[in-house]
């Protein structure tokens, strides 16, 4: 195809093929046509190759792309987009009406809320109901005025923000203008509207950020370049050179490329922060500027300048990864639990310029999955089903200071979670199972506190859970004949006083071995490429289990560790690894979850997460089985 430059069809094909995230190489490249679509299909992504609608006048060609300026975005368009939206979408992607004072569960309530007025050219302090943009871009270290306690007043006079319009990245100064040409008023901009030098007013804030993107009218994300001096390509004449390539492939018959907007955004600087993770998935509308380009997004269809799809708003168009995600964060038929893991999976791979962030950055998804969650959260776990919360793995992570080994939030890098299918047969009803699992096969008595507070029991929603409905996971009714060992906190238990330990240590009791790691695997697990799985050997030699490490030089081949059981497991769990490592077991329950720890002073930490058959803890290396009372940190 290279040697045929002649042929105008080779070269959009070849075009396509070499885009910013695809790869060509020696050899054959599908490109099949599909016929809904209307259009050759090249990239698991969906780039396409489509016909070109001529001109405003021509006959309508369905899924059919758009020449597109080429040095200036249509502002008309973007209200048109919004306005379908508006009409045709109606309540499923609408701006939720916020008001202060609302009152949850979850925390104190968002007492203030301040906005930019475009038009005054200051910041205001506003009832929360007014209509409002929101703009979410990445910082990249770029130096920027900040509102503070120091020049709150002089931000609230009117004409302000000319005066420090040379101190605004040009990422805020074209949102701003963006916001005015359409005709608006009011735009939210994070390092504007939230005083950065007030503790309180922050901590009442981050929180509540699923309010903010979800009140606001549509999110505006500048996901071009590396930092806030990006701007908005196209917002000015001039101020973009959008590539758009069209060929006549045929007399009277042009051709053109469309790239999804996942397929871009997967290359972009914007989709590698942490906290943008939220603001795309809570944003009931966005318009996207990425690529010289600019895109529509709400919760059923996601459009673009250069083609016309916009123009059947009823059809929804929300087949790729981050349409499914925006789709299911929102979707009251799927479990809220499982929507919890999944969004946890993808923002685990996200990077945070300050570790400390890490829930901060997550926790306004957490707030707008609480009422859905009903449960407690501790150190981002959900404590009405701890049993299932502690169990996430990873490979190659990292530790993160300021957070318990036991949470996520503890490590950086990519985690997930066992496919929580904890019965053979649950696929049919998960929820049921996985309940049953809770109240049958877990024994532990969680109790929590800091090092300067008594330790309590650990909330885990049994009130709550009497009255949920089926689709509900957590404790209900636990049963399990463990449980008669230990029923809460040892009074006066000998604690730390390390003063860099500002997080929540858990106190619990359960059954410590000791194991000896063997050998190493290598496998796919669920979503994750794991780098190293450990196998286990008992006393007599025997491999009786495997554990995945946080990292790998948490654990050495050769050497000892101490294992705790955590709970009952299923062999239908990581089958292929309990295959490679000839784990053959029968019954129902045939392993234990468990995790290995070590010690630092008299705290625990979490190195891994495992499993171990049935019958190992008989097996254990000196000085065998124990009953033991464990401080994890």
């Amino acid at each position: 195809m290279k040697g045929r430059q002649d042929c105008p069809l080779c070269r959009i094909i070849l075009f396509a093929l070499t885009g910013p995230s695809q790869g060509i190489g020696a050899g054959l490249t599908e490109a099949p046509w599909n016929t809904e679509r209307r259009g050759f299909i090249l990239g698991s992504l969906g780039t396409r190759v489509v016909f070109l609608e001529d001109s405003p006048g021509s006959p309508w060609i369905p899924r059919a792309g758009i020449a597109i300026e080429r040095g200036h975005i249509d502002l008309a368009l973007i209200a048109e987009w919004l306005h379908s939206c508006e009409t045709v979408h109606g309540s499923e992607c609408a701006p939720e009406p916020l008001s202060i004072g609302r009152s949850s569960s979850a925390g104190p309530s968002l007492k203030t809320f301040r906005l930019l007025d475009v038009i005054n050219g200051c910041m205001v302090e506003t009832p929360i109901h007014r209509e409002y943009f929101a703009l979410s871009y990445v910082w990249g270290g770029v130096e920027q005025v900040r509102l503070t306690k120091g020049n709150k007043d002089l931000l609230m006079r009117p004409g302000a923000l000319a005066g420090l319009a040379s101190q605004l990245p040009k990422t805020i100064r074209d949102a701003i203008d963006l916001v005015r040409l359409l005709g608006k008023q009011y735009l939210w901009v994070d390092c504007l509207c939230l005083v950065q030098d007030d503790d309180n007013d922050l901590a009442n804030s981050i929180g509540y950020m699923d309010l903010v993107y979800r009140g606001a009218t549509a999110t505006i994300i500048a996901a071009s370049g590396q930092n806030a001096d990006a701007g908005l390509p196209g917002v000015h004449p001039n101020s973009r050179h959008a590539v758009q390539v069209i060929e006549e492939v045929a007399p009277g018959v042009r051709m053109t490329v469309l790239r999804e907007l996942d397929e871009l955004l997967n290359i972009s600087k914007y989709s590698t922060r942490g906290w943008t993770f939220q603001e795309q998935i809570l944003s009931g509308r966005s318009v996207i500027f990425f690529d010289h380009r600019v895109y529509f997004r709400c919760r059923r269809c996601a459009w673009c300048e250069d083609n016309n799809d916009y123009k059947s708003p009823e059809k929804e168009n929300q087949s790729t990864i981050w349409g499914s995600l925006i789709s299911m964060a929102f979707d009251p038929e799927v479990t809220a639990i499982n929507a919890y893991y999944i969004l946890l999976f993808y923002y685990s791979q996200r990077e945070l310029s300050v570790g400390g962030d890490a829930i901060n950055a997550f926790a306004g998804i957490l707030r707008f999955l609480g009422d859905r969650l009903r449960t407690g959260i501790l150190e981002g776990l959900l404590t009405s089903s701890f049993d299932i919360s502690i169990l996430y793995y990873g490979s190659g992570l990292k530790r993160r200071s300021g957070f318990p080994s036991y949470s996520w939030a503890g490590w950086s890098g990519a985690i997930d979670w066992p496919q929580w299918d904890f019965d053979p047969e649950c696929q049919s009803a998960p929820s049921i199972y996985a309940n049953e699992w809770l109240d049958t096969r877990t024994w532990i008595v969680w109790s929590a506190g800091t090092p300067d507070e008594t330790l309590r029991l650990l909330d885990i929603g049994l009130e709550t859970a009497t009255a949920a409905d089926e689709k509900y996971i957590g404790y209900r009714n636990r049963r399990h004949p463990l449980l008669t060992r230990g029923n809460g906190p040892t009074p006066g238990m000998q604690r730390t006083t390390d003063e860099t330990r500002k997080y929540t240590l858990l106190q619990f009791s359960s059954t410590s071995i000791r194991l000896l790691v063997s050998s190493s695997l290598e496998h796919d697990i669920n979503r994750l490429r794991i780098a190293d799985t450990f196998l286990l050997a008992d006393r007599r030699g025997a491999t009786c289990g495997y554990v995945i490490p946080n990292s790998a030089d948490l654990v050495q081949i050769g050497k000892e560790v101490e294992v705790i059981l955590l709970s009952e497991c299923t062999e239908s769990l990581w089958q292929s690894v309990q295959e490679d490592a000839h784990l053959e077991a029968s019954g129902d329950y045939p392993f234990y979850w468990v995790m290995v720890v070590a010690w630092d002073g008299d705290i625990a930490e979490r190195c891994g997460i495992g499993i171990v058959r049935k019958g190992a803890e008989q097996w254990s290396y000196s000085p065998g089985p124990v009953w033991k009372e464990i401080l994890l940190g």
